[in-house]
């Protein structure tokens, strides 16, 4: 996924294709892998708090030029168990 990621953004020139009303966002990434992406919108758009949620744990690779943004975090989870759905 990583791969395809990359090369998207290498098509688009950029990590994000919908325009963002507001600087200071909420973003929820469900199933967000690697959490790469997760960590080049949160270096975007630095006011915007950027939640990545997948079932197994993220692996960023390290990259220390790029320290971690403050701005992001990470979930383990499995989103169906959070959702109530009421009948």
């Amino acid at each position: 996924m990583n791969t395809i990621h990359w090369g998207m953004r290498e098509l688009w020139q950029s990590s994000v294709r919908v325009p963002v009303p507001h600087p200071a966002v909420q973003i929820l990434d469900v199933g967000c892998g690697s959490g790469v992406w997760v960590k080049e919108i949160a270096e975007v758009l630095p006011r915007a708090r950027v939640l990545g949620v997948d079932l197994s744990p993220v692996h960023i690779p390290e990259d220390p030029t790029r320290p971690l943004p403050e701005n992001m975090a990470f979930e383990v989870m499995h989103v169906r168990s959070k959702i109530k759905i009421s009948g």
